[in-house]
């Protein structure tokens, strides 16, 4: 499934993040933004299907949502896939002048596998604490089913190799 995190950005330096807001994930025919900051308990089997090792959870730079979700939510993210990763071995080709250290992100393997255009504006650094507009939902939504997207197509690629 596709997985993303989103926080109210914090621009002082030297202060922690801001706690967790939402937490987006993707299936192949829908995309779910669930709104976390206020509720005291998660809704019933998010932190299941998180936590479940048979389901894998892909996005890029995901080891570092992984490691907020523990620290803030205190849920362990099992089978974690980085796509930015993930695309140098399956289409190293494509990708042969980035080294393993640079990033390739989520907009330009969507652009570039999918045709999927993703806006990330000002609206990645926008207040997810407070009531989601249409444009947050639609951005969130969008970004996990993005990575879900890009991962099979990525999954079709791989099958090719063997």
């Amino acid at each position: 499934i596709g997985f993303d995190l989103e926080w109210k950005p914090n621009y002082r330096p030297g202060e922690a993040e801001n706690p967790i807001a939402v937490i987006q994930i993707a299936f192949q025919t829908a995309s779910y933004v669930v709104h976390v900051r206020w509720m005291r308990n998660l809704p019933d089997g998010l932190a299941e299907i998180l936590e479940n090792p048979r389901i894998v959870k892909v996005g890029v730079g995901i080891q570092y949502d992984a490691k907020k979700l523990f620290k803030d939510l205190r849920i362990c993210l099992n089978s974690c896939v980085d796509l930015s990763l993930f695309v140098k071995c399956v289409d190293s080709g494509l990708f042969a002048e980035r080294s393993y250290s640079t990033s390739i992100g989520l907009a330009r393997l969507a652009e570039t596998y999918e045709g999927l255009v993703l806006t990330k504006g000002k609206i990645t650094r926008s207040n997810w604490d407070s009531e989601l507009s249409p444009a947050q939902i639609t951005y969130a939504a969008l970004d996990a089913f993005a990575g879900s997207a890009v991962y099979t197509h990525l999954i079709r690629l791989f099958s090719l190799l063997e």
